[in-house]
């Protein structure tokens, strides 16, 4: 059987609201900072894997990637009130690791300067969508 990541839209929603009322904005900068960070190194080592010995776990590292970068990309839509054209949280084609990590960048970029520009009413506030699923969530 294939395997399948357990996501809640309407649960990282409602962590990130907590986050935002219970941390200052300094420490939520510096944990988006952190996670481009870590997914900067985490692209660099695994573009340094050579070896055809592990190859797969390459190749499942850059689907579960992938799965995390979809889901990113959903999330920003929900903030923005767009929708966002996902019809599942990964995609049937799996990116090569360059191309991933340029547009995970390019997200990450994204998510910094949005929490470090939002305000408090805007972040806090909570909108209906619909999720991968044809859910409507709210």
């Amino acid at each position: 059987m294939g395997w399948r990541p357990i996501y809640d839209v309407k649960m990282e929603s409602s962590l990130l609201i907590h986050l935002y009322r219970t941390l200052n904005m300094n420490t939520l900068l510096s944990l988006f900072a952190q996670k481009t960070w870590a997914n900067n190194e985490l692209f660099n080592g695994l573009a340094a894997v050579t070896s055809q010995e592990h190859a797969a776990g390459v190749q499942t590292a850059i689907r579960i990637l992938n799965h995390i970068y979809v889901v990113d990309r959903i999330f920003q839509a929900h903030l923005l009130g767009e929708q966002h054209g996902y019809a599942a949280t990964n995609t049937q084609m799996t990116p090569e690791l360059g191309e991933l990590q340029f547009f995970v960048a390019q997200t990450d970029a994204w998510f910094e300067q949005y929490v470090s520009t939002v305000s408090s009413t805007l972040f806090v506030k909570f909108r209906p969508f619909i999720n991968t699923f044809d859910k409507k969530l709210r």
